[in-house]
């Protein structure tokens, strides 16, 4: 899968926008990592910086939604527990032990098909609500 911004992900709120395309710019970089055959503690650095900005992108979010009064905030809650639950699994084999890129890999496709449905469904959810045209998804 590749790994890369495309526009159609975009949901109109500049800042969130921007943080998406650093996530997607983070997997990338873990991408070529992974690809390259990088040593453990680059890959380690490297899940560890993407698990930090995902915490901070969805506390901004999850601000931005509680101050909207988004009434599907609690839903996009559990969506990023989730996520930062999932990055946790893969940063602790990266740590932990030197996994197979195989399974490295894997996880790292589960995650950014993960992201595409989130940006795609909840998060233009979001923006169809700031908007003033929320639609169902």
């Amino acid at each position: 899968m590749a790994i890369e911004w495309r526009d159609e992900l975009a949901t109109g709120i500049a800042h969130i926008d921007a943080q998406h395309k650093g996530i997607f710019s983070m997997f990338a970089a873990f991408s070529t990592a992974c690809n390259d055959g990088c040593a453990n503690v680059e890959l380690v650095n490297l899940v560890g910086f993407l698990e930090d900005y995902a915490r901070d992108h969805f506390r901004y979010e999850e601000k931005s939604m509680q101050e909207a009064e988004y009434p599907d905030l609690s839903m996009q809650q559990q969506n990023h527990k989730k996520f930062l639950d999932e990055v946790a699994v893969l940063k602790r084999k990266v740590c932990e032990y030197r996994p197979d890129m195989p399974e490295v890999r894997e996880m790292k496709r589960m995650l950014i098909r993960w992201l595409v449905q989130h940006i795609n469904h909840l998060d233009m959810a979001f923006a169809d609500f700031l908007k003033g045209t929320a639609t169902d998804r």
